[in-house]
Parts: structure tokens; C-alpha cells; sequence
């Protein structure tokens, strides 16, 4: 849900999922950058503009930090 400043700028959106063991993910970015960010677990993503990686993760949202992947405008990811 996108965030809208005093001037009309979006400043900001969030999309939570939960996803099973093997199930994906599709994303198109459109015109806007996104970041993913497990929450608890690990999933790869894959783009195809570029080559497919590994998030370890973490096993829940309170054990520390996580690493995370930047997608770009325009973009195109797929979340397993």
C-alpha cells in the first residue's frame, strides 16, 4: 500500500508473503524499486536479467539481521 507526501509523491509500498516450501513468487517491479527481505526462512531469487541467488535469512524476524535483494524499476523477480 503506497504512502502519499503532502506533494503526491509515493513514498514508499509493502507486499508481506508467505510462501511454502517450492512455491513461487512472480514479481514485476513496474515503476518502482522493491526490495526483498525474508522475514524468517531463506528463498532465492531469481531474475532474469541476471544471475539467480541464495537469501539465507534468518530463523525468525526477531534473531537479528538478514541479508536481503535489491530489484529495480522495470524488473522482473521470481521468489521461491
Amino acid at each position: 500500500m503506497p504512502v502519499v507526501s503532502e506533494t503526491g509523491m509515493e513514498l514508499t509500498r509493502l507486499r508481506v508473503l508467505e510462501l511454502a516450501p517450492g512455491e513461487t513468487y512472480a514479481h514485476d517491479c513496474g515503476d518502482a524499486e522493491w526490495i526483498v527481505l525474508p522475514l524468517s526462512g531463506g528463498c532465492r531469487v531469481r531474475c532474469p536479467e541476471a544471475e539467480a541467488f541464495e537469501l539465507r535469512g534468518r530463523p525468525g524476524v526477531f534473531d537479528g539481521p538478514t541479508d536481503f535483494a535489491y530489484l529495480p524499476r522495470d524488473g522482473r523477480a521470481e521468489v521461491t
